[in-house]
């Protein structure tokens, strides 16, 4: 036979044995049609994956591929707190996920005149960071312009200085940005405003900006209060892109 050129065994087959191009879909196992994609599930395997519906994306789940619905863009909610205690810790989501997150809250301190802080937690299970010298930050309020939290503080203070009353009426709200959390290569950032109501029912507006003053990448904040339990609710979201 003029196809085995010179050869007798079929065992092996050659490069010049099969002309270019000469190989179908329709020599495959599993056979295919319009739309698929074929992939190894395994060595030496090849998989037929279906066709995807329309605007679906190609992904990985468990390190196959497979089609998904695209991530929506906007503020993608991660997680709500609304329990009475000592700390509000959000240790869930915060990793390379989103490059953004993004937290609102409104509480009332149990103890009057209670400032409101927030440090950060590092590591797979979250190590809280409370030494001197781990944050900077720089407040503007409505009788204060530029206060400042002080280089080299233990925490950050949302609002400033200003304490908050303990009744309904009286303790405060606000929300913030922190800034590439998941960066293990510079400082993370944080900038956001709100209110206070004081102990004497003074209204006060602040902004702030801060930074956690380390090289290292976030994987959780913790709401607090200088002393006292915290109350009221608090929800953070990630920032997805299109």
């Amino acid at each position: 036979m003029a196809f085995l050129s010179g050869r007798t065994s079929l065992t092996t087959v050659q490069t010049g044995d099969i002309a270019d191009n000469a190989v179908t879909g329709g020599k495959l196992n599993p056979s295919l049609v319009a739309g698929d994609v074929i992939y190894a599930s395994g060595t030496d395997t090849i998989t037929r994956l279906a066709k995807g519906s329309d605007t679906t994306v190609l992904t990985l789940a468990s390190g196959l591929p497979s089609w998904a619905s695209p991530p929506a863009a906007g503020l993608v909610l991660i997680e709500t707190i609304t329990t009475t205690g000592a700390t509000w810790d959000f240790e869930t989501g915060i990793n390379s996920t989103y490059e953004s997150y993004f937290c609102s809250y409104r509480v009332v301190p149990a103890t009057d005149n209670a400032q409101l802080t927030l440090v950060v937690g590092t590591g797979g299970t979250p190590t809280y960071q409370t030494s001197l010298y781990a944050y900077c930050a720089l407040h503007n309020d409505t009788t204060s312009p530029a206060s400042t939290g002080a280089d080299g503080a233990a925490d950050i203070r949302l609002h400033s200085d200003r304490g908050m009353g303990n009744v309904a009426t009286e303790g405060g709200a606000g929300n913030f940005w922190i800034h590439e959390p998941s960066s293990a290569a510079a400082s993370t950032f944080f900038s956001g405003n709100g209110g206070v109501c004081d102990t004497a029912g003074n209204f006060y507006g602040t902004t702030f900006g801060a930074a956690y003053e380390a090289a290292t990448a976030v994987t959780a904040i913790r709401l607090l209060y200088s002393s006292g339990n915290i109350t009221g609710e608090a929800s953070i979201w990630g920032l997805a892109r299109a």
